[in-house]
């Protein structure tokens, strides 16, 4: 499979990057950057004209709504992308792959029958049907519960040609990203979608790590006040 790869990443997280460019340069893993979002009242309009954020948002939890909107916006890019790539890896710039990422990577995607639409690669608690190799098949639930299942978005594969159903399914314009952390609001999303796609997730700390550290700058994307 010929992925696009990409890793979301603050401007001012330069050591982060570097830390992340190490470990996917040693396996000789090419990737891209897109810039990670702080979201404030001045380039609040940018999303809403972009179409990825609802205009009534309050901006009360704006490390909440900044993660949200570095997905979205890189999933919209994508969207773009002239390639001939169908699949795209996107990392969060605190993931570390294990040795042997590739081998491991391909020995998962080998599990999945035929497409699919999305792939979670680090998850908590996760649940699902569980096929062979540690990969588990979401199954329709409606999650209103905590704690959630299949929690963390570090690390996962989305299918370009899906991405436009699945801005349907959040339907940002009218979302208020306030009230959720963007892999709650996308659990949430997953599994109440689940008959209509094809998605899939592993455990945690199988072919990655996710390492949150509290930086200034995780800070100012984790913080809940």
């Amino acid at each position: 499979m010929d992925l696009g790869v990409y890793v979301i990443n603050l401007d001012e997280d330069k050591k982060k990057l570097q830390e992340f460019s190490k470990h996917l340069n040693a396996q000789n893993l090419k990737f891209k950057r897109f810039p990670g979002v702080i979201i404030t009242n001045q380039n609040k309009q940018k999303y809403i004209d972009l179409g990825l954020l609802n205009p009534n948002t309050k901006l009360i939890r704006k490390g909440w709504v900044g993660v949200t909107l570095a997905h979205l916006a890189l999933w919209k890019k994508i969207q773009n992308d002239k390639s001939q790539k169908q699949y795209f890896l996107i990392f969060e710039d605190d993931e570390i792959i294990h040795k042997n990422y590739i081998e491991k990577l391909i020995n998962i995607l080998e599990e999945i029958d035929g497409d699919f639409d999305f792939l979670n690669l680090n998850t908590l608690r996760t649940k699902g049907k569980l096929l062979k190799n540690n990969v588990y098949k979401i199954e329709k639930e409606d999650i209103n519960y905590f704690p959630m299942p299949n929690i963390w978005m570090s690390s996962y594969i989305i299918n370009k040609n899906t991405i436009d159903d699945f801005f349907k399914m959040i339907n940002p314009q009218l979302m208020d990203f306030d009230t959720l952390q963007f892999d709650q609001l996308w659990v949430k999303l997953l599994h109440s979608n689940a008959n209509r796609f094809n998605l899939y997730t592993c455990p945690r700390d199988i072919i990655s790590s996710h390492i949150e550290d509290r930086s200034l700058s995780a800070k100012i994307r984790y913080n809940t006040k």
